[in-house]
């Protein structure tokens, strides 16, 4: 899943993994190797959605959380119940 954390002065675009076994992992935009993980992650998830689609759904409009779900592996059911659950996006 990808959102957008409103820091007040500016956004800042967020990923959540999900790491069987071991919880969510969060990353986001100013974390060195970003532009590499968001640019070629459908290289090894093809089903994963390119960033050419999911960037402007995210990005805009400014301030809101705007999450997508950019893949669904084969646990999909499971990683939409934990969607639900997970921490308030805006902190």
């Amino acid at each position: 899943m990808v959102f957008k954390r409103d820091l007040y002065v500016h956004d800042l675009i967020c990923m959540l993994i999900e790491v069987p076994g071991d919880g969510v992992v969060e990353v986001n935009e100013d974390m060195e190797g970003w532009k590499k993980l968001a640019a070629d992650l459908p290289r090894y998830l093809p089903s994963a959605m390119p960033q050419a689609v999911w960037f402007s759904k995210v990005a805009f409009p400014a301030f809101k959380i705007s999450p997508v779900m950019i893949y669904l592996g084969k646990q999909a059911k499971k990683t939409r119940a934990c969607c639900n659950s997970w921490p308030n996006l805006r902190s």
